[in-house]
């Protein structure tokens, strides 16, 4: 029997510390919950659940973004559902007023009705607003810009510093964003300076955009709408240009645009983050809803300074007001074509969010529960190990103290 070195003791108390160290880490899963608490439970497992962890936050902030984005489709589509019924109302007036029996003042209180509805169209488009943004005033619409080029062998050099007098005013989603060269020569009225006919156009891509199809150009007013069948359109506005010699304030059309570049940027769009990772978004288009944009900035149901032509005389023989307002109904019948469109597209990107919404809150849904098999303490087996090691930090504790007794024992030799 030795008294310097128990080693009984040390024994003991080396497995009393072991369990005690066990015991109080079982403890802190049960307390927790978790069955990571230091990157030394489990290393890998911890940049694994840290990793997945972001993705589920990235995913519930996607949802919420998913979320505003049909909130603002359905203040949007709520809004052109009442211009929807405004032309609606719009084009009953016309129909109206294009009735040879009603008298000038009577056209006149029915054209009053019929520009006060044009107006507050204007006025809608131009207030609707979403976290103080408006969201029909052209702010979300896809962006495009004309400059000119000059040709050096095969590249194009472009020259911004040259106006071009021509501003891409809209064009189609379909539209292959890009780059392309342009050349137009307007069919333009020797005296008044306006536009009379269907421009003669050449389009061209360029870069990475090739376009060989058909193009044609059709004159209203001042702006040029190039079309390729019905793949997809562009519409220019041309700017006027001082008359050379001309009386002040004169201005004219010009008849020939060269070296034009036009840059559809097919960028502009309201872009929702509806992903947890870079670039996944979705492009929310909102036209601008104006009168000029819905084709209504010259409809009214009287009379209008302009000539008539001669099939018009012949036709309603020379009744201006019938005219305008026949020219109205038709007028608003493009509108309304237009803003159903706006609605469809929309419609159908407010049933893709909430498809989108649904699979993320599943995705979320799935992934949080691998997150919880790596992360969660499995508390039935966790106290099992517990009431284990209780049971054995207990007994480790009654031997320690036998143990420590044992040396006392050398006295019984000295009696």
């Amino acid at each position: 029997m030795r008294i310097n070195y128990n080693v009984s003791a040390m024994l003991a108390n080396n497995s009393l510390a072991r369990n005690d160290m066990a015991l109080s880490k079982a403890m802190e899963r049960l307390s927790s919950g978790n069955k990571i608490n230091h990157a030394k439970d489990n290393a890998a497992g911890l940049a694994i659940a840290r990793r997945m962890n972001a993705q589920i936050e990235g995913l519930s902030a996607a949802t919420d973004n998913t979320g505003d984005g049909i909130g603002i489709i359905e203040i949007v589509d709520g809004a052109l559902s009442e211009i929807h019924d405004m032309l609606q109302r719009m084009n009953e007036l016309a129909i109206k007023a294009s009735n040879g029996p009603l008298s000038e003042g009577d056209r006149e209180m029915v054209d009053l009705e019929f520009q006060e509805l044009a107006d507050e169209i204007e006025r809608i488009g131009a207030t609707t607003q979403f976290n103080g943004q408006n969201l029909m005033d052209g702010t979300f619409d896809l962006k495009g810009y004309v400059t000119t080029y000059a040709q050096q062998g095969q590249d194009y050099v472009m020259q911004p510093d040259v106006d071009p007098m021509v501003t891409v005013e809209y064009y189609s989603s379909e539209t292959p964003y890009g780059l392309y060269t342009c050349s137009i020569t307007p069919e333009v009225d020797p005296v008044t300076g306006e536009l009379t006919d269907a421009p003669q156009v050449t389009l061209a891509g360029y870069g990475s955009h090739a376009w060989d199809g058909e193009i044609t150009g059709e004159a209203n007013e001042d702006e040029l709408t190039l079309r390729s069948g019905d793949e997809f359109e562009i519409r220019l506005v041309l700017e006027k240009e001082p008359v050379q010699g001309g009386a002040p304030g004169e201005m004219q059309f010009k008849t020939t645009y060269n070296n034009l570049m036009l840059d559809l940027t097919g960028v502009g769009s309201m872009t929702v983050q509806i992903g947890a990772n870079e670039g996944q978004t979705m492009e929310i288009r909102i036209p601008p809803i104006t009168r000029e944009n819905l084709g209504i900035d010259e409809s009214n149901l009287r009379s209008r300074d302009e000539p008539l032509t001669a099939k018009e005389e012949r036709e309603y023989d020379a009744n201006p007001e019938i005219i305008n307002a026949n020219k109205a109904i038709d007028e608003v019948a493009g509108a309304i074509s237009f803003i159903s469109a706006v609605r469809s597209e929309l419609g159908a990107l407010q049933n893709r969010l909430e498809h989108t919404e649904a699979t993320l809150e599943l995705t979320s849904e799935n992934m949080t529960e691998s997150y919880s098999q790596i992360m969660d303490t499995d508390m039935a087996k966790e106290m099992t190990n517990y009431s284990s090691k209780q049971v054995i930090s207990q007994a480790a504790t009654s031997i320690l103290a036998q143990a420590n007794e044992r040396p006392s024992q050398i006295l019984q030799l000295l009696q």
